[in-house]
């Protein structure tokens, strides 16, 4: 048989016995085994474990070393295969995108590798803290700094580089002319007359059209387009009519889908049943913050149309609007599943924009990596769940980097209006969303300095500029809220920054810097103490999503400084600019880091792994190139991929569900028996429950039992005495340690009888306590 006649498994087989091979495997060995032992002599030094380990770095080392490597070629590459160019001498790094040669030695085989599994190896040991968890963190940072030194090396050399490249162009500008000035100044006109009629802090439907007219004159005076206004306007009719009738003929004709647009889909479809499995469980009961947004929910039923809620600290509108309409159009009333779907929904949404986000950035693949990544990850998952505002700050926050990007890459101006048309929306959603002007302003800033802006900066600065006035006049109904009631509207910021008012007992300034580390260690080690929106004292990403946004986030900034790409500097930045909600707690340091409030980071955190995923996919398939190394690469991501899935499918089916019971009340069983009681023996209005200390809201039981929110349904211990009983079978509901309030029924009662109902919330069995009567004939 000649080598040319060889299988693929042969050939691989015959080039695995090559020096080469065997000097690179003797040296991965070495260089693992040195890792683990200084790994062990820095967390326990006293158990001598470091020292085989040690020396078994130096024997593998000795034996790698003393390999010679010959300069004959490798076998032959079976048929079918694309046969690698002969490497030249001191090479170029490749261009973004391009796919290096493989390199003769072990080290350009070895370095990026080496990188990955030192990364991964820190991610699991912070993660799963196998050691005491001092030394299990300390551990961890060595080996992420070991990482990021090999990692850098790598990048330095040429082993591979990221697909992200900055473009140049000058950006097209427009003359203001008399017609644009005239439909500006009618913009600013309606401007005025929506802040007039938003008075009192409520949305009134005249104003509402005002704005919406105000838009129009805006977009129409500060857009790009060709010809005049009416020819812009019919170009647009006509190009909307052509997509319309292009859309009904693809149905008709069926619908075909190239291979990488069915792709997509198909990951987009898996992650929103990965969004939506279980959903009513997940989490499995409403708190009195979600109690309190159901109030507003009620609020706006009842045709109060509030711009913005003062109660529980103050809450922005938009998400109370969505569950109103939800509420009605699905008929799921005022329920935890009502607030479900529209946070879901929210989730799921981001999801698109996490893919046009990383197309743009870089390439197609990172962008489905992104989606699928940020699809699967158990942060995002969680706060989508969780029914409240928080996702919706992730979902504006995509959308805004996505046109932000957009407009400062392809010089796109109009694009500069959809990010202020998103954002000026998005401000209504969730607080955090408050501090991505700032993390655009940053951007904007370093596209200025960059030297492919040149020609366009000037074009660039009255972007921004534009942005931000469009999202000030989709803002001016809340503005006139904020200047009408100032402390409503920034209590929930300053609470967190000032406390009530004075700066907190601590050095302000060592208090951020702390918050700061704090804050940049949650994706490693801590993403905080609160059980309501994550699992305590984890990391806020798994294993393998961790270790590769470690990787990308320190191997983009060597990106950026070897390539000088503004884009690549932008997503370190900024991650700690939109962690900052989260940083800026002075007042109450406990509370960061909090995933709730660094939601609006989503966009970018899952971006720098998938860069790294890509950066490890060409590797591959340019040291096995062909088919087959696409394949390889496409395997090994899909299995890393896999391995990350489980572990955030565990964390946020079981691992996040047992801690919220461990932590939360059972209102919803006590409104259930409620119910059942109602629909049996008795009527609503003789079931109650006796509060206790910390245990259940009375409203989440009347919600759970289908009574009004804010009915009475309780009778507190000192009243069991004085009872008027209605001669009707009457319930009462009551702690099972609540002995007092038992003898005092028993006493009140003596006919009564009670049994112990055990609950699937920890510490929270309780007692129904059933007095005999007559039976309530008007139900079945």
């Amino acid at each position: 048989m000649t080598e040319s006649d060889l299988t693929l498994w042969e050939w691989l087989a015959r080039k695995w016995n090559t020096p080469r091979w065997r000097k690179a495997v003797r040296l991965i060995a070495a260089g693992l085994s040195a890792a683990a032992g200084i790994a062990c002599a820095v967390t326990d030094a006293g158990s001598g474990n470091w020292l085989p380990l040690l020396a078994g770095a130096a024997v593998f080392l000795i034996l790698g070393l003393r390999i010679e490597v010959p300069e004959e070629p490798l076998p032959v590459i079976p048929d079918g295969f694309e046969q690698p160019p002969k490497a030249v001498a001191e090479p170029e790094a490749p261009e973004a995108g391009e796919i290096r040669p493989a390199g003769k030695g072990g080290l350009p085989v070895l370095r990026l590798p080496l990188a990955v599994a030192a990364a991964f190896l820190a991610q699991w040991i912070m993660d799963f803290r196998p050691i005491y968890t001092p030394h299990a963190r300390t551990a961890g940072l060595f080996l992420y700094l070991l990482a990021f030194g090999i990692l850098s090396w790598a990048l330095a050399s040429g082993d591979a580089v990221f697909p992200v490249a900055s473009t140049s162009g000058e950006g097209k500008g427009f003359k203001i002319t008399l017609p644009r000035a005239a439909m500006l100044m009618f913009a600013v006109f309606f401007g005025v007359l929506v802040y007039m009629g938003s008075s009192d802090g409520m949305f009134r439907p005249l104003a509402l059209l005002t704005l919406a007219v105000a838009l129009v004159y805006w977009w129409i005076a500060l857009a790009e387009y060709s010809g005049g206004m009416g020819e812009a306007l019919i170009a647009a009719f006509r190009s909307a009519a052509g997509r319309i009738r292009g859309f009904g003929a693809g149905l008709l004709g069926g619908i075909t889908l190239s291979p990488w647009s069915l792709l997509v889909a198909a990951c987009f479809a898996a992650l929103v049943v990965i969004r939506t499995v279980d959903l009513a469980a997940t989490p499995p009961e409403m708190t009195s913050d979600h109690i309190e947004k159901l109030v507003n929910v009620d609020d706006i039923l009842q045709g109060n149309f509030y711009i913005f809620f003062a109660n529980n600290g103050g809450r922005e509108a938009l998400e109370f609007y969505l569950v109103a309409l939800v509420s009605q159009i699905f008929g799921t009333g005022l329920s935890f599943l009502s607030l479900k779907i529209v946070s879901v929904a929210a989730g799921i949404l981001t999801l698109p924009f996490l893919y046009l986000l990383g197309r743009e950035i870089a390439d197609r693949r990172v962008g489905l990596l992104a989606m699928v990544l940020g699809g699967i990850g158990y942060w995002p998952d969680m706060i989508s769940r969780i029914g409240l505002r928080l996702p919706l700050a992730m979902l504006f926050s995509a959308a805004a980097l996505y046109f932000y990007f957009r407009a400062l890459r392809r010089r796109r101006w109009n694009d500069f209006l959809w990010t202020g048309v998103v954002l000026g929306i998005g401000m209504y959603g969730y607080t955090p969303i408050r501090i991505v002007p700032l993390a655009l302003a940053a951007v904007t800033l370093l596209f200025l300095l960059h030297p492919s802006s040149k020609g366009s900066r000037g074009w660039g600065a009255a972007g921004f500029a534009m942005m931000m006035a469009t999202t000030v006049l989709l803002f001016v109904p809340f503005l006139r809220y904020a200047a009408e009631f100032p402390e409503d509207f920034w209590l929930r910021t300053l609470t967190r920054i000032v406390g009530g008012g004075d700066l907190p007992a601590e050095d302000p300034v060592k208090t951020f810097l702390l918050n700061v580390g704090n804050a940049m260690l949650m994706f490693s080690w801590n993403d905080g103490v609160g059980w309501f929106n994550c699992v305590p004292l984890r990391p806020a990403l798994d294993v393998v999503t961790g270790g590769m946004f470690h990787l990308g986030f320190f191997g983009v900034i060597v990106h950026a400084f070897k390539k000088r790409t503004w884009e690549a500097i932008s997503l370190p930045v900024l991650i700690p600019i939109l962690l900052l909600p989260s940083i800026l707690a002075l007042a109450i340091p406990n509370e960061n880091p909090s995933l709730a409030r660094a939601i609006a980071a989503v966009p970018a955190v899952f971006l720098l792994p998938a860069l790294a995923f890509v950066l490890l996919i060409d590797f591959m398939r340019a040291r096995l190139p062909g088919r087959y190394g696409a394949w390889a690469a496409a395997g090994l991501t899909a299995a890393l991929v896999i391995a990350g899935a489980v572990q955030n499918f565990d964390l946020t089916q079981r691992q996040y569900p047992a801690t919220y019971r461990l932590n939360s009340e059972n209102a919803s069983e006590l409104g259930e028996f409620m119910r059942q009681f109602a629909a049996t023996i008795g009527a609503p209005e003789d079931a109650y429950f006796i509060p206790y200390p910390y245990w259940v809201d009375d409203r989440i039981v009347n919600i759970a039992a289908g009574f009004p929110i804010n009915s009475v349904h309780y009778v507190f211990p000192e009243q069991i005495p004085d009872f008027e009983f209605s001669g009707r079978p009457t319930l009462f509901l009551l702690l099972a340690e609540d002995a007092e309030s038992l003898e005092a029924l028993k006493q009140r009662f003596p006919d009564g009888y009670y049994a112990v109902v055990a609950s699937q919330f920890p510490n929270n069995d309780f007692i129904y306590f059933i007095v005999p009567g007559t039976p309530n004939t008007g139900n079945p």
